[in-house]
This record gives structure tokens, sequence and C-alpha cells, in this order.
């Protein structure tokens, strides 16, 4: 196994059916890569399975509670770099991960869209 990549969503099959039927696929299938996608709402402790909310002060849209992400986060073991993919973040280029510290696994958490 050369590569793990956890992904943190409230979509793993999204997740699962994608590296499924993409190249990354044919990479887990020859042990390359090792893709697990973690279910944030595994780690809601309502019976609805909530992990999200309004936004404090009012508003339109919701957000992230934190709960469920840190639970899910400190339950994965062992630590790894956390990468947070979101719509305000900046353009993930390729000269940045090449100045990251050599790791052959690292986490993604993958934040909700904007409109």
């Amino acid at each position: 196994m050369n590569l793990q990549i956890e992904v943190f969503t409230l979509f793993p099959q999204m997740i699962d059916q994608y590296v499924d039927q993409s190249i990354l696929g044919r990479a887990t299938e020859s042990e390359l890569l090792k893709v697990t996608s973690r279910d944030l709402r595994a780690e809601a402790k309502d019976p609805h399975r909530t992990v999200d909310d309004s936004p404090f002060g009012g508003g339109a849209g919701m957000v992230m509670m934190p709960e469920p992400v840190f639970a899910a986060v400190e339950q994965a073991d062992p630590p790894r770099p956390l990468i947070l993919l979101g719509p305000g973040g900046a353009p993930l280029i390729n000269r940045w991960p090449k100045s990251w510290p050599p790791s052959t696994a690292f986490r993604y958490f993958v934040a909700a869209t904007k409109e």
C-alpha cells in the first residue's frame, strides 16, 4: 500500500462510488491506493443523526455542528494530517502539496458547498 486517504463527509456512498468507478478504482485494485470514507453522521448523538445547525445570530443556510466533526476526527486512528476542503478556501494548486511534509497517509474533510 503506497497511499492511504481518509475522507470525512456527509455522503460516504458518493465517495465510494466515485473511487470505484474512476481511475482511483484501478489504483485501489492494484493496492497502490486505499481510500476510506467516514460518515460524519455516525458520530451524531441524536436519533435523527443531525450534523448541521442554524447559523449563530440567524441568517440563511446551515452550518456544521463541531461535535460530530471533532468526534469523527478524534476517533480515527492513527493521527494524520487533516486537509480541509471548502468553498471559501484557496484553490489546491500543484505546488502546495509538494511543499507539505512527505506522508503516505492523510485525511480530507469535505465541507459543505457554497451557493
